[in-house]
């Protein structure tokens, strides 16, 4: 029999090595950013944004590949307030989940299908990402292949930093917790 741990570390690195980009994701990020860029600041952004975490703090909207969902994915995980209110939104539901470390995995699982096909200047916010929701689920491991995955696409990409300084501090998931759970989040 198997070791499940082995198994999910071996997923994940696979996950998250580029085979190739999928090329079809490029028009949708494209109109997708000129969407973004086109809303400038104030609300028309804030609105930009409240729809794209709104779409993708639905349960259902990893079941299938989609190119545009995998989109907004990557083009909100590169948008700070998008990005840190689903990192926050998903460990809260993982706190009253039944299995919170199941859950949290399972998204991150989800994300790095994503990161796998993403061009490179995507794959620092989403391997982040997955680092993040890794480390919470106790799989600090699993977490350490992603944020090193993180820094190779971008050595400079602060969140990818945080969390390598984090680890290597041996920080415990549960100190960090708050810095994901108690930002400002306008969406929920």
């Amino acid at each position: 029999m198997s070791n499940p741990a082995s198994k999910t570390k071996d997923d994940l690195e696979q996950y998250l090595r580029v085979t190739k980009v999928d090329q079809t994701l490029i028009p949708f990020i494209s109109k997708l950013a000129k969407q973004k860029a086109k809303s400038n600041h104030g609300e028309k952004l804030a609105k930009w944004g409240k729809t794209q975490f709104t779409f993708l703090s639905q349960r259902k909207v990893f079941n299938e590949y989609d190119e545009k969902t995998w989109t907004r994915l990557l083009v909100g995980l590169s948008d700070i307030p998008v990005r840190d209110a689903l990192l926050c939104h998903h460990i809260e539901i993982a706190q009253i989940s039944e299995d919170a470390n199941r859950y949290l995995i399972k998204v991150a699982q989800n994300w790095a299908k994503v990161a796998q096909v993403a061009p490179k200047s995507f794959r620092a916010p989403i391997c982040s990402c997955v680092a993040a929701l890794m480390w919470q689920a106790g799989e600090g491991i699993l977490a350490r292949i992603a944020v090193d995955f993180a820094l190779v696409a971008d050595p400079q990409f602060h969140l990818a930093k945080l969390l390598n300084n984090a680890l290597n501090s041996g920080m415990p998931a549960w100190e960090f917790r708050d810095a994901f759970t108690k930002i400002t989040n306008p969406w929920s």
